[in-house]
């Protein structure tokens, strides 16, 4: 096992650490306004550790997704790692023993992927250090004393982590049967975003008044939400949609909107939604 640190704060880890996490974006990451947390010169002070990259916003390309309140939760970091997987890349999560039990795989088997064969998982349990079965490292200790009186958290890893992970073998990865909106609490057949039909794209372009108030920019943006929907899911699909406004979503509309799609779609909805030629 090796020990592995990490800090909201870049200076306050030991010098000779041997594995330092930290964070690319968020409060405390390169552009925090204290200038505290992991800017560059932070990252530098460690050239002899491996360096670990945590993202708490979804990041593309970090090693890990940091799964706990005030980061992503279940179902976002369950996106961002199908992201990675597709990129050939191979994520990390980070959660705790509860959440990786009751939520991060559940999360993860809603789109298609698996915890030890396409993610590797880093469990918070504070205890006795050591790695549980089925995970790559383990946050066994939290607000210790580190350099400067700041405080660091220890985690130890299995030896191998976070070494140059192979990619994941290229796979299909299987839509759900059924896509539940949590912040809705709707569940829709898979079929209605499997399919090309008018009542997909009604939802869509009430996503659009409600959020933009406009519709689509074109036929083809329209196309191209339908075959989103259908290949990446709609948690993923209207993430970053929903970033895209500060408007808030009249939830009662959209589910009314959703409901009336159910009921157009599900009798014949059945065709394979095809990508849109660009």
């Amino acid at each position: 096992m090796t020990l592995m640190y990490d800090s909201v704060t870049g200076a306050a880890i030991p010098l000779d650490a041997q594995i330092v996490a930290g964070y690319v974006d968020g409060p405390y990451g390169p552009n925090d306004r204290y200038h505290t947390g992991w800017s560059a010169d932070a990252w530098a002070r460690y050239p002899h550790a491996q360096h670990v990259t945590i993202t708490v916003e979804g990041t593309p390309g970090a090693r890990v997704a940091d799964c706990e309140a005030g980061a992503m939760t279940p179902a976002q970091a369950a996106s961002w790692a199908l992201g990675e997987v597709r990129a050939g890349r191979r994520p990390t999560i980070y959660a705790s023993e509860w959440d990786w039990a009751n939520e991060v795989d559940p999360s993860l088997a809603r789109v298609g992927l698996k915890r030890v064969r396409d993610v590797d998982g880093w469990q918070a349990h504070i205890g006795p250090a050591k790695v549980p079965p089925g995970f790559v490292a383990c946050q066994y200790a939290q607000d210790v004393p580190g350099v400067g009186g700041h405080n660091i958290d220890l985690s130890v890893t299995d030896g191998v982590w976070p070494g140059n992970a192979p990619a994941p073998a290229p796979r299909p990865v299987p839509l759900p049967e059924t896509v539940y909106l949590s912040d809705l609490a709707v569940e829709v057949p898979m079929s209605v975003f499997k399919s090309d039909s008018d009542a997909t794209a009604y939802m869509v372009r009430r996503w659009y008044w409600d959020r933009l108030g406009r519709g689509p920019e074109s036929v083809q943006a329209l196309d191209y939400w339908v075959w989103g929907c259908a290949v990446n899911g709609v948690d993923a699909t209207f993430a970053a949609f929903m970033a895209t406004s500060e408007a808030e979503v009249d939830a009662q509309r959209l589910e009314e909107a959703i409901d009336a799609g159910v009921k157009a779609n599900t009798a014949s909805a059945s065709t394979e939604a095809q990508a849109p030629t660009p």
